[in-house]
């Protein structure tokens, strides 16, 4: 029977390469938390896109793949209108006019990590109305890109207690790695709507990378992190220029 643990597995943002990496989820995760005898339920929050897909400095033309989010066999999912999304969005928030000297991210990544914060949001909001409708509890969360293939067991042994969000323990660039996290479920708002705080960030502290804000944001809500070995890797979808 299972555990006193139950996880709601997120997927967010966009499918992209899903088809080439979804075995490795199905065994590096779901297959790992039934082997541990942790009940879960899988989310899934992707976009649709008619813009060319930019993925840091290349353009991918293959068209966005409206059926391989079935693949990670979600039990509740779903794709908006990703242009409709920038469309609400105050670009002067975010981006600012700076002088000759000043430091901000290209657009394009400005406009890209945005859609990855909104998924974020949009995800845990589908668990948040799931729980409330099912009358089922999550004790744990853990936000994964569908876009990667994994290459290890997802670190369950020791579950996060409230105020402890586990990371993978590489690739931390100016912060924190900002490509997985697995956390109470306590304390999944702090780091899933973690989009409407960047604004007085941005303000605040001057222009910001993924990985730094994510450390502003645990120090903010106080997080600890805790870094775990979980490897994986980025597939860049085929059809890239």
């Amino acid at each position: 029977s299972a555990g006193p643990h139950r996880m709601a597995v997120c997927y967010w943002g966009m499918t992209r390469s899903t088809a080439l990496v979804y075995e490795s989820h199905l065994a590096h995760v779901h297959g790992v938390l039934r082997a541990a005898r942790i009940d879960f339920r899988v989310f899934l929050h992707t976009w649709s896109t008619t813009a060319p897909q930019r993925v840091w400095g290349s353009t991918v033309t293959a068209p966005v793949n409206l059926t391989e989010h079935a693949l990670l066999q979600p039990d509740v999912w779903a794709r908006d209108e990703q242009e409709k999304f920038l469309a609400t969005i105050r670009w002067d928030d975010y981006h600012y006019k700076l002088p000759p000297h000043g430091v901000e991210w290209d657009a394009p990544l400005v406009r890209n990590f945005l859609c990855a914060l909104e998924s974020q949001r949009r995800v845990l909001a589908l668990v948040e109305r799931y729980q409330a409708y099912a009358k089922e509890h999550f004790t744990h969360v853990v936000f994964l890109r569908p876009d990667v293939r994994i290459l290890s067991d997802l670190p369950v042994a020791i579950l996060p207690r409230r105020g402890d969000f586990v990371i993978a323990d590489t690739d931390h660039f100016s912060g924190l790695n900002d490509r997985f996290a697995l956390l109470n479920y306590a304390d999944a708002a702090s780091y899933a709507r973690r989009i409407l705080e960047l604004p007085s960030y941005r303000w605040h502290c001057g222009g910001f990378s993924s990985e730094g804000y994510v450390s502003a944001i645990a120090l903010k809500h106080g997080l600890t992190p805790v870094p775990r070995h979980f490897s994986f890797e980025i597939v860049r979808p085929p059809g890239g220029a």
